[in-house]
């Protein structure tokens, strides 16, 4: 028979679930078996994490790159928070990734373009060459931001100081006494 369960506060005032039956403990551990089934084996290795951070430098994508590893993103960002080569290999990862990412912005956008299909009467008849003026105008202003990035101006007080508040008042007049009749 199962025990009853109790909630409590433990020393530091968080809430803890008390008495937690057989049955229950035995139903994690299955929950806990089928997601390895599903996912895989969560626990961290150097040659997974070697094999992750490759498939991020290639597509620049933490889900797919969890996912070809078998394990989901959030395994990938507790591995990332305790260990630190592993996060260091990350960010080279991730570096490479987006020159790629980079790299086939420009072809799309400026050298190479995308063929775009041309359809007359639902048949298709031609491909057009398209290229991305936009997508190139956010990697010029990327690159050279003091020359096409967004003008800013900065408002500041006397020598940058941090400009002081102003006080307004507001003052309405006296409105005029009506004048009584006689």
């Amino acid at each position: 028979m199962a025990k009853k369960i109790k909630i409590g506060k433990t020393r530091d005032g968080r809430l803890k679930v008390k008495g937690r039956g057989v049955h229950m403990t035995h139903k994690a551990k299955e929950r806990k078996r089928a997601h390895r089934e599903e996912y895989g084996q969560s626990a961290y290795t150097p040659e997974v994490g070697k094999a992750f951070c490759t498939i991020l430098a290639s597509t620049c994508n933490v889900g797919k790159a969890a996912g070809a590893v078998g394990v989901t993103r959030m395994t990938v960002y507790n591995w990332r928070e305790q260990f630190k080569e592993f996060a260091e290999e990350w960010d080279a990862a991730k570096q490479i990734g987006l020159t790629v990412l980079e790299d086939e912005a420009v072809r799309r956008g400026g050298t190479d373009g995308v063929d775009e299909p041309v359809f007359y009467k639902g048949k298709l008849i031609d491909t057009v060459k398209k290229h991305s003026d936009t997508l190139l105008t956010f990697l010029i202003s990327a690159h050279k931001p003091d020359t096409y990035g967004k003008q800013r101006l900065e408002h500041s007080g006397k020598d940058g100081a941090p400009l002081t508040p102003m006080r307004v008042e507001v003052v309405f007049p006296d409105a005029p006494k009506e004048q009584k009749k006689k």
